[in-house]
């Protein structure tokens, strides 16, 4: 949880709602951090070869089939 804050400090992040029990994403890398229980989820998600132009909305589609494949 320590090293899940420290990357947030650590760069320019949007909050994310009502994903883990926290989340952030990274617009600069496209990438989305998710804490869920014991795990930190990193997505980073899209079209191309340029993760600044990564979505949040793409991210969020495969991190709602991740976090629901854990509850499992």
């Amino acid at each position: 949880k320590a090293d899940f804050a420290a990357q947030k400090r650590a760069n320019t992040t949007q909050p994310v709602q009502d994903v883990g029990d926290e989340a952030f994403f990274i617009p600069a890398n496209g990438q989305l951090n998710i804490l869920y229980d014991k795990s930190w989820i990193l997505i980073t998600y899209g079209k191309g070869d340029q993760p600044s132009a990564y979505t949040l909305e793409d991210a969020l589609k495969v991190a709602e089939k991740v976090v629901k494949g854990q509850k499992s």
